[in-house]
């Protein structure tokens, strides 16, 4: 299996790592954005989207894409990646706050510790799960 190369590295005085990046969405999610953008472009009258905010499952599935985010780089990267950059492409965690976001990932595993830290870009906030 070929292994992916960092997408970048950083150095510096005691810093040599090598960082991958990912998006954590959802192709139905995506399909249905790209459905919707062309409804508003075709329409002329406004047209609102519904998000769901209070679907009691948007924990479990923000958790659900992050992991499998997590666990197609582990699979992927080679030995030089030491980090992963996760940046949320989605809705499950519009409108959330911080303590929202790290309880929903406070369940993410890392595959056998592959990355020392793993970031999480999602909306304004920039955090690290443990690992």
């Amino acid at each position: 299996m070929e292994c992916e190369n960092p997408d970048f590295i950083l150095t510096g005085q005691g810093i040599n790592s090598g960082i991958e990046v990912v998006e954590a969405c959802d192709p139905r999610e995506q399909a249905e954005w790209t459905r919707f953008a062309k409804n508003v472009q075709a329409s002329e009258e406004p047209i609102s989207r519904d998000i769901g905010l209070m679907d009691p499952q948007r924990k479990p599935k923000f958790r659900n894409l992050v992991q499998r985010a997590i666990f197609s780089k582990a699979k992927k990267s080679s030995s030089d990646v030491d980090q992963l950059l996760i940046y949320s492409n989605t809705d499950l965690d519009n409108f959330e706050d911080l303590e929202w976001k790290l309880s929903a990932l406070e369940a993410c595993e890392n595959p056998g510790s592959k990355f020392s830290k793993i970031w999480i870009i999602s909306g304004r906030d920039v955090f690290c799960l443990a690992s």
